[in-house]
């Protein structure tokens, strides 16, 4: 059998999984993704099509949208594919994994199972039937962000299927008795304004609902003409074993559904709508949870404890959906508030009882309550970063996730940081940043609270009343400038700065029409153009010269100098009036 050798091995290519393999891979560990689709994303993919949601809430948390990989994307996406195609946005991924060092991508790779060698995986099976292949994949290292745990369950890591009993964990939302019920599973579809009147004809064995009508509290509103994530089936069955039947159903009632509005005579507005797309891939909520050393209970969203080893956070609803789903008399799902964005620890992270073998994306170690939040994409994406960074930490120092978590939580929490990633109460304490300790100041300043200062006093976006940045004053932009400067003369390599990319607001890629770009890169408030000038004997030489940036995080490598102080001039904004800066970092 062929044989793949790698330091990480990454088994699932959604949100989850491509973040942990880049994160890893940009640490200068080799990293293997297995992803068992044509395509990257998962549940965000063309293939499915659900749009990404995190700790904002559709933007009703402001300032608490997820950054690091995910602004990163969001804005790559939004500038390259305005035109707002699910294809176009299946090529960005692509691009965004196969442009990346270290990292070997396959495709249309079915994990199957695991070679062990007692407690820890040796080796991931693998088939490519597209190549009629099969091969083990060798690492130090798993990562299962497969959703279904396919890898965890192979290696006879420890889970829980259903729902937890009320007096398991106290959680007063739970129900109570424990059962194997979860959420179902959705397919949504897309609709085209043909602008003349178009028929459907509906395929005989769809669900027909124009004599008794939809369900209760399923009608959808006269702004709703493109899929439905109400369209949901599934979760009193198994969430793999009985995929084919939830897929039949599920497609059956969609287009049910389609029927109803097309020619039931209750929505004229939809007389010039045609079908344009269906998923044939239905997005899965949830299955088997695997068990780590802590399991992320309701009271740790909604009263958190401060985890020490937090990496990651949250702040979705804790969305409980009836597991009778469309056909429930019930409201298609109860949202339960928490009064603020949580963290999650890196215990809930990796498997208790397989040493090597990190977990991320909806298969992480929670209770079914807790998972109501945890499971949307944005904090699956986000935990896939963090357990990609940990697992890189760990390569390096010889340690499994356990060790990690004991003994290196705060280096891998410092290198999120850098990276862009923002954790619940964590400033940058980086003892390498060389910012933390020069002299900042700048051309100007919007107010006191947006001095330059802000920009290296280690949190990189509002938050606790401040607004952690350096502005300039109102109707300042070209040449104005901050500067890093220093008694001695510091050997001075790279340089790392963070914009505003407009964190208040929601940003999203979606097929419903509700959910829209609140935010279209270019960012005005976004600086495009930009010089970084290093200080010597001789003057100022420019080290790094950028134009039409649009990016939130950007990182500038160049070869050492030995200099006294750093100048960032900026030239020009994407169309703000004043200069802003969240952080400046020096390597």
């Amino acid at each position: 059998m062929d044989r793949v050798v790698t330091d990480v091995c990454v088994i699932g290519g959604g949100m989850a999984g491509l973040a942990a393999a880049v994160t890893a891979a940009r640490q200068g560990v080799k990293v293997a993704l297995v992803q068992d689709r044509p395509v990257l994303g998962g549940n965000a993919s063309s293939e499915v099509r659900i749009h990404i949601t995190g700790a904002d809430q559709h933007g009703n948390r402001p300032f608490c949208r997820e950054t690091g990989i995910l602004e990163e994307l969001r804005l790559e996406n939004s500038f390259r594919n305005p035109q707002r195609e699910y294809p176009v946005w299946d090529l960005i991924l692509y691009d965004f994994v196969t442009r990346q060092p270290n990292l070997q991508l396959f495709l249309n790779a079915v994990c199957l199972g695991a070679r062990m060698e007692g407690r820890r995986v040796r080796a991931a099976l693998v088939e490519q039937p597209v190549n009629w292949l099969r091969f083990e994949v060798e690492a130090t290292t798993f990562v299962d962000c497969s959703g279904d745990g396919r890898l965890a369950l192979e290696a006879g890591a420890d889970y829980r299927r259903g729902r937890e009993a009320r007096s398991e964990y106290g959680e007063s939302a739970a129900p109570e008795a424990a059962d194997d019920f979860g959420m179902g599973s959705s397919i949504v579809y897309q609709t085209k304004d043909m602008g003349r009147p178009v028929k459907f004809v509906p395929p005989a064995w769809a669900k027909d609902f124009k004599e008794t009508g939809l369900p209760p509290h399923r009608r959808p509103g006269p702004d709703e003409m493109s899929g439905y994530w109400w369209v949901e089936w599934g979760g009193t069955l198994h969430p793999t074993r009985d995929g084919a039947a939830v897929h039949r159903e599920l497609l059956a009632i969609a287009l049910g559904v389609f029927d109803y509005v097309k020619n039931s005579g209750d929505y004229p507005e939809a007389q010039n709508l045609g079908l344009s797309w269906i998923g044939q891939v239905p997005g899965r909520r949830s299955g088997l949870r695997f068990l780590g050393d802590h399991v992320l209970r309701q009271q740790d969203l909604q009263d958190p404890p401060g985890f020490e080893d937090r990496v990651a956070y949250g702040g979705w609803t804790m969305d409980r959906h009836p597991p009778l789903g469309f056909f429930s008399p019930e409201p298609p799902a109860d949202f339960l508030n928490m009064p603020d964005i949580y963290s999650i620890p890196l215990g809930c992270l990796y498997s208790r009882n397989v040493e090597n073998l990190y977990l991320a994306g909806r298969c992480h170690s929670a209770t079914y309550t807790a998972h109501g939040s945890t499971r949307v994409m944005g904090t699956c994406l986000s935990m896939g970063q963090a357990v990609g960074m940990a697992a890189a930490v760990g390569i390096e120092r010889g340690a499994d996730p356990r060790e990690v978590r004991e003994r290196f939580v705060g280096e891998v929490q410092q290198r999120l940081l850098k990276e862009d990633v923002f954790l619940i109460g964590v400033r940058n304490e980086d003892p390498g940043d060389l910012a933390r300790t020069a002299r900042v100041t700048a051309s100007s300043q919007h107010s006191d609270d947006c001095g330059p200062e802000q920009a290296t006093n280690g949190v990189a976006r509002p938050r606790g009343g401040s607004m952690n940045m350096s502005a300039s004053a109102r109707g300042k932009t070209a040449g104005e400038w901050i500067e890093l400067s220093w008694e001695q003369a510091r050997s001075v390599s790279e340089v790392r700065l963070t914009f505003d990319t407009d964190l208040e607001p929601e940003f999203a890629f979606s097929i419903f029409p509700y959910v829209q770009h609140r935010v279209q890169a270019p960012v005005p408030q976004t600086v495009a153009d930009y010089r970084i000038e290093a200080r010597d004997p001789a003057g100022r030489r420019t080290v790094a010269h950028v134009t039409g940036n649009y990016q939130r995080h950007r990182i500038h490598s160049f070869d050492a100098v030995r200099t006294d102080a750093l100048r960032i001039t900026f030239e020009r904004t994407n169309g703000a009036d004043q200069v802003r800066l969240y952080e400046v970092r020096a390597y």
